[in-house]
């Protein structure tokens, strides 16, 4: 189930379980995506190509899910609160 558009208010993020800090999933403008995307993730949560600039790697402790109401979700919980709040 693809919560993002279910609209109950689910955004796409990142969950950083050492910090527990949220991070939305942003372009580099900063303007929130429909998607997940780590390239405007803080510089020390990522790796870059040399060459590209392209994120190549995140930190292991990052989980991707969704943000709702200051509260993270990973995808499996996201798809059951959507399902049982949507019926």
């Amino acid at each position: 189930m693809h919560v993002y558009g279910s609209g109950l208010g689910f955004r796409p993020a990142y969950l950083d379980f050492a910090t527990c800090a949220i991070y939305l999933s942003v372009d580099r403008n900063g303007r929130p995506t429909p998607f997940h995307t780590p390239e405007a993730l803080p510089e020390e949560l990522v790796t870059r190509g040399a060459i590209t600039g392209r994120v190549t790697g995140m930190k292991s402790t990052l989980i991707a899910g969704f943000e709702r109401n200051g509260f993270f979700y990973t995808r499996t919980a996201a798809a059951h609160a959507s399902a049982e709040w949507a019926g």
